[in-house]
């Protein structure tokens, strides 16, 4: 019994010593099939969408927007905060051309411009 386990030891020592070794022709990576289809540009975009959707306050705005348009001081009543947060949040999103601004009077209406914002946050299972 000892002899046994003492040649099975044996074994896995060996075959720890002295790896498979691929033949000529053949590598151990499975050949790679996909490539990175999207230009710089586009991924920078993304990421700049992406990082404004990680703030808290700017995903909330992102997901009553997404559901209708709606006023600044809407967004302040809703979400409890200042206009002049409220204001430096939406410009943010302005900056990236993702808001649709509808002025009637002195009244400023906004709504999401660009579907991916809504594509993300269908993705994320928040709407």
């Amino acid at each position: 019994m000892k002899y046994s386990s003492y040649e099975n030891l044996h074994k896995n020592i060996y075959t720890l010593r002295n790896p498979v070794e691929p033949m000529e022709d053949q590598t151990l990576c499975p050949p790679i099939t996909e490539r990175i289809r999207h230009s710089e540009k586009d991924i920078e975009e993304a990421l700049r969408m992406l990082g404004l959707l990680s703030n808290p306050l700017r995903l909330k705005i992102a997901l009553l927007l997404s559901a209708q348009e709606m006023c600044t001081c809407h967004l302040e009543e809703t979400l409890g905060a200042e206009q002049t947060l409220i204001s430096h949040h939406l410009r943010l999103f302005k900056d990236l051309d993702l808001l649709h601004e509808r002025r009637k009077g002195k009244w400023r209406f906004y709504s999401l411009k660009d579907s991916r914002v809504k594509d993300i946050l269908k993705s994320a299972g928040l709407i």
